[in-house]
């Protein structure tokens, strides 16, 4: 039998696009991870003040209201220096993510992504760790 409990990727997704809140969990469920969804960097900044233990990676979208992807990394990495993150960008934002990654963002993907394409990008990220 397979321990579930070592294989699960816990996952906060950030993004404003109800869609995206709603299509990525069901799809990375069926890939072993467990996804909690915020609306805005605000509401993800709460969540992850509770709870960053439990969270193995962050999903963040770069353009949304009330605070940016940008602004909500470093407001992670101030409560955790070692936060994961994949910043999902519009093209627009693309240089902004490419700046982030010196500043320890993981990976980025451009929108609209699949799960196919996302998904080894997660893989990628989490193998940091023994870095």
């Amino acid at each position: 039998p397979v321990e579930a409990s070592k294989e699960t990727i816990r996952i906060l997704l950030v993004d404003d696009e109800q869609s995206v809140r709603r299509t990525l969990p069901l799809l990375l469920l069926r890939r072993g991870c467990e996804v909690v969804a915020c609306e805005d960097g605000m509401r993800a900044l709460e969540y992850y003040r509770e709870s960053w233990q439990q969270i193995d990676l962050v999903i963040l979208d770069m353009n949304m209201p009330k605070m940016n992807g940008r602004d909500s990394f470093f407001a992670m990495r101030e409560i955790n220096p070692d936060v994961h993150v994949i910043l999902a960008t519009g093209y627009s934002a693309e240089r902004d993510a490419k700046k982030l990654l010196d500043e320890g963002v993981r990976s980025y993907i451009q929108k609209p992504y699949s799960v196919d394409d996302l998904f080894p990008l997660i893989r990628q990220a989490l193998n940091h760790e023994g870095e």
